[in-house]
């Protein structure tokens, strides 16, 4: 009789844990059903095994989102068979998409030739801002690879154009009853889809957001192209470019070619960039673009109350 109470209790103790294994175990498979369609089974057991589970309804998260793109798709598309191209797009698609899984991002679609991604969402990735940056130099730097190889062998190939920022969206399950996607949306994501234009303007490969280049300034030296302002909002936002450093001599000119535009110095500015865009360094094709824009700023003065930012009209 005196070891009732505590069979009872081991019982007990039995019959919870059983209980609370079977609940574990019908959550993750409910999880698995829920994600298994549209997620990396990577992602999949992460969202499986972290404690706190992710809002399929709705909830505002900080996340570093990423438009990457493929260069050169339409001027391709005119020179080789349908079946080329496919296979062309998918294998760059895959080399982009393996940088950002292997990271702990979340491949959110793939739109055409272009992919998005996330991170910090569905499952929560420390220092997310910084390893966005260290997987879009990873991306850009096997694309360039990958391409190099393909051009030498005389294959079909692109380039890459991508467009990373941070902040606050909302991220859950958007779309229809019958089609879902898990996704973000919001101020944060709109901008970082207008930034994935930028390289190609600024003839530089990588366009990030302030933030996220705060957040890997130690791992790589960022360098301040512009203030822009994008079609549809108002606020000038900062945008920079990783590069390595072995660069890092020529950013002090470049930042005083940068203030004596801001300054309405655009003919000094202009002679500044002309002088980097003759050097031997990363930043050269940059700065023969900035040098464009003083040249024309001196030839179409911005208003009164200009604050020394570029307005882009695209996208």
């Amino acid at each position: 009789p005196a070891a009732r109470p505590a069979l009872a209790a081991l019982i007990g103790f039995v019959l919870g844990t059983a209980g609370r294994l079977l609940f574990l175990d019908r959550r993750a498979r409910a999880l698995r059903a829920s994600f298994s369609r549209y997620v990396a089974p990577a992602v999949v057991d992460r969202i499986v095994a972290q404690e706190r589970l992710p809002e399929l309804d709705g909830e505002q998260r900080h996340i570093a989102v990423m438009f990457a793109d493929l260069s050169g798709f339409t001027a391709l598309s005119e020179k080789v068979d349908g079946r080329t191209l496919t296979q062309t797009v998918n294998r760059y698609l895959a080399i982009i998409a393996n940088e950002v899984e292997a990271s702990g991002g979340y491949v959110d679609k793939f739109i055409g030739d272009a992919v998005m991604a996330i991170w910090n969402a569905p499952t929560e990735t420390p220092e997310h801002e910084r390893v966005a940056v260290q997987a879009a130099v990873r991306i850009r730097d096997a694309v360039a690879a990958a391409a190099a190889a393909d051009s030498a062998r005389g294959l079909p190939n692109f380039a890459i154009k991508i467009g990373l920022n941070s902040g606050t969206a909302t991220v859950g399950n958007v779309g229809a009853e019958q089609r879902l996607n898990y996704t973000a949306v919001g101020d944060t994501v709109n901008i970082a889809a207008r930034m994935e234009s930028l390289p190609s303007t600024f003839e530089t490969p990588i366009v990030v957001g302030g933030d996220c280049a705060a957040a890997a300034e130690g791992d790589f030296a960022m360098l301040e192209i512009a203030s822009i302002q994008v079609k549809g909002r108002n606020a000038p936002v900062a945008i920079f470019a990783p590069f390595a450093s072995a660069d890092r001599p020529h950013f002090a000119r470049y930042a005083s070619a940068l203030a004596a535009y801001r300054a309405r110095d655009f003919d000094g500015a202009a002679d500044m960039w002309d002088a980097l865009a003759a050097e031997d360094w990363a930043g050269a094709k940059l700065s023969a673009v900035k040098a464009g824009f003083a040249r024309d700023a001196a030839a179409n003065p911005p208003d009164a109350d200009w604050t020394g930012f570029v307005v882009m009209r695209a996208k």
